[in-house]
């Protein structure tokens, strides 16, 4: 065998490496994307259930959070602390999940489902308090306004804010 036979054997075996390598490259990218998604939802829910299982255990901080998202003004001024903490760690929570979208690990349908919830919550009138009070990006806020548009936002109850006359 000459070295030039060597040599063609050489290389098409470097080929086929490196077909084999981009290919469990391209599987192992799909399996952590898959995993960060996974991931994401998982924590969502997470984080919003911690915050719901508190609202729903105490029925004082669902007496408050019911009443602050339809009047604010309403709250004595320790309810009012306890309202903006709600609101702050959901606004906080909000953040998380908008940044999962970004990045790609939510998917696009879980996100319109979210951000709608989150439009519900802070188009109420102590939502909209609330985003005035707390540290919220302008993006944020008309992210949420701009889902005034949809006609399909508001659920009757969701989060235990009934219906309320929308900004204009």
């Amino acid at each position: 065998m000459n070295w030039d036979a060597i040599g063609a054997v050489g290389e098409l075996v470097g080929a086929v490496a490196v077909v084999v390598t981009l290919a469990y490259l391209a599987f192992q990218i799909k399996h952590n994307r898959l995993t960060a998604e996974s991931n994401a939802v998982e924590k969502t829910g997470a984080g919003l259930n911690s915050v719901n299982v508190n609202i729903m255990n105490n029925p004082e901080l669902a007496e408050i959070w019911v009443k602050g998202f339809l009047d604010p003004d309403s709250l004595s001024e320790i309810q009012n602390t306890r309202f903006w903490f709600l609101t702050q760690s959901y606004l906080n929570h909000f953040s998380t999940i908008k940044k999962h979208y970004d990045t790609g690990a939510l998917a696009e349908e879980d996100w319109q489902a979210l951000a709608r919830s989150f439009a519900h919550i802070f188009n109420a009138p102590g939502g909209r308090q609330a985003c005035e009070r707390a540290a919220v990006s302008p993006g944020s806020i008309k992210l949420f306004r701009d889902y005034l548009k949809y006609k399909d936002y508001e659920r009757e109850g969701y989060a235990g804010i009934t219906s309320y006359e929308k900004p204009e």
